[in-house]
């Protein structure tokens, strides 16, 4: 019997005509690599679709009304999200600036309306930033009133806000890091 790729048991013949593995160990090997490959994370990352401003850069955020939108469709191999985050390029740097944001999520073939599930931030504090640079920050506590599947649609808002110290960069997207 020839090799059979991806057939549990599958051998190949040896310099004497037997196997170099047993059966067992190829159960073995294939279980941790199914393993590993389920352990892998993935990321997929969307830009704006909507908002004002737009630029090669972005959404700018600097002035009250000033939004950013972005959604992406959570792909089916999806299991757990590690971490959900905005992208932002900063205009100005320094003081620490704040957003705030607006998340949606439901089943995009499940029948679900697009807000079935709703969170919202207030003024959060995004740190201090250097003018021109790429940082990121993390709303995945802005997706857990009900967990995420396979087929949603999720889609945030990032709003302008002035509460302690005003807004000012471009919203570049939006990155999902799941397992």
């Amino acid at each position: 019997m020839a090799y059979i790729p991806n057939y549990p048991g599958g051998w190949q013949t040896g310099a004497g005509g037997g196997t170099p593995i047993t059966a067992a160990t190829l159960d073995q090997i294939e279980t941790q690599h199914d393993k590993a490959v389920l352990e892998i994370t993935r990321e997929i990352f969307a830009v704006p679709f909507d908002g004002t401003d737009l630029t090669v850069s972005g959404h700018r955020i600097n002035a009250p009304a000033d939004n950013a939108a972005v959604r992406l469709l959570v792909p089916q191999d999806f299991t757990a999200e590690t971490s959900i985050e905005i992208v932002f390029r900063t205009i100005g740097g320094g003081a620490s600036m704040h957003f705030d944001f607006t998340t949606y999520w439901g089943a995009y073939d499940g029948g679900e309306q697009y807000n079935v599930h709703t969170e919202n931030a207030a003024a959060r504090d995004i740190g201090a930033t250097v003018a021109g640079e790429y940082n990121n920050h993390d709303i995945s506590d802005l997706v857990n009133v009900a967990p995420l599947a396979a087929g949603d649609v999720l889609y945030v808002l990032v709003l302008y806000d002035a509460a302690v110290v005003a807004s000012n960069a471009y919203v570049t997207g939006l990155r999902l890091k799941y397992t």
